[in-house]
């Protein structure tokens, strides 16, 4: 089970969306198709889709969260994703939210699976979010683990358009950095470069 990976992924994220500032929206992130605000609204959109797969509450969407976009960003973003976030956690508390098969996304799988995508989804975005607002980023050797399962699972050709080629790291690059450069990101990638 995935819960304590879960919790403090998403604990951190809370942390880096409450220290945004709104002078910061209209600024790029390393996801090149994304600002800031845009990636906020992607972050709440997969915190909902999750939220409803690990409760298994049917929104009635049947496909992936729409791409992020800055337009769409709801005015209380901050309460809203403090709130997501909390949900979040709180829906993969239960032990039986790991068990048989789930939707998310429109693609079904095993619950344990999802799991896994939340939080790829959490530290990868997560990493972006602290990027893009010149703020720091760590993350546990657990949830690391679990994003090396991630792409151990999903081959390029299963990740769909969302991540680039993997950028090439030398020896001295930290495992948070080596996962950052699988998902097709710059680990050196800077707000003020």
């Amino acid at each position: 089970m995935r819960r304590p990976e879960i919790e403090t992924a998403a604990t951190r994220m809370a942390s880096i969306v409450a220290g945004v500032d709104d002078a910061a929206l209209t600024d790029p992130s390393p996801c090149a198709e994304y600002s800031v605000a845009a990636l906020l609204d992607h972050i709440d959109g997969f915190v909902g889709a999750f939220t409803a797969a690990g409760t298994r509450t049917d929104t009635g969407a049947d496909g992936p969260p729409g791409a992020g976009s800055a337009d769409h960003l709801r005015a209380d973003w901050r309460s809203a994703l403090a709130d997501g976030l909390a949900a979040l956690v709180a829906a993969w508390q239960a032990d039986d939210a790991y068990d048989g098969m789930l939707s998310a996304g429109g693609i079904e799988m095993p619950a344990d699976s999802v799991a896994v995508v939340a939080i790829e989804e959490l530290v990868v975005h997560g990493w972006d979010l602290a990027r893009a607002t010149g703020r720091p980023y760590e993350s546990t050797s657990a949830e690391l683990a679990v994003l090396d399962d991630f792409f151990g699972r999903f081959g390029p050709e299963q990740r769909g358009g969302a991540y680039g080629p993997a950028h090439s790291t030398d020896a001295s690059a930290s495992h948070l950095e080596r996962v950052i450069a699988e998902s097709g990101r710059d680990p050196a990638w800077s707000a003020h470069h």
